[in-house]
């Protein structure tokens, strides 16, 4: 979920990763930063309520929240807490985690929803350059799909 500068890197890793994926987006193409390409190896989903678009999610997606807004990173996060999915990430800082924890949890999110969350993602938390996250996360959803592909 998003479509910015992270999530199209990722985006971009798609054939390398075996994987398919949907940029989900409340954005017009316009108003991404950066713009997507017309010739990409990903699907962009434009659509007024991304946190909709959860419900129709198959159990085994990874599920990435990287959006331009807290708000709406809450939102979607809150609604995939009511499922079971293979993997799901939230971007951001330790200190995010904590205030969207906090809020979770007074929204009635249980200590074992709760940890399915990862925050935050990707096996380097170093680097706030998109191009490096993107990779640090690729790398961590190779080894969860390393894992789904072994059952």
């Amino acid at each position: 979920f998003g479509a910015g500068h992270v999530a199209q890197a990722l985006a971009g890793l798609a054939p390398w990763l075996g994987a398919d994926m949907v940029l989900v987006d409340p954005r017009r193409a316009e108003e991404l930063v950066p713009e997507p390409p017309s010739a990409r190896p990903w699907e962009l989903l434009l659509v007024d309520a991304p946190e909709a678009e959860v419900d129709a999610l198959p159990n085994d997606a990874l599920v990435l929240v990287m959006t331009h807004s807290h708000a709406l990173d809450l939102e979607i996060l809150a609604r995939a807490l009511k499922r079971e999915f293979a993997y799901l990430g939230l971007i951001g800082s330790e200190r995010k985690w904590s205030k969207f924890r906090a809020r979770l949890a007074a929204r009635g999110a249980t200590e074992a929803q709760l940890s399915r969350v990862r925050c935050p993602i990707g096996v380097s938390k170093h680097s706030k350059e998109p191009n490096a996250i993107a990779l640090s996360v690729a790398a961590e959803l190779s080894e969860r799909l390393a894992l789904l592909a072994a059952r």
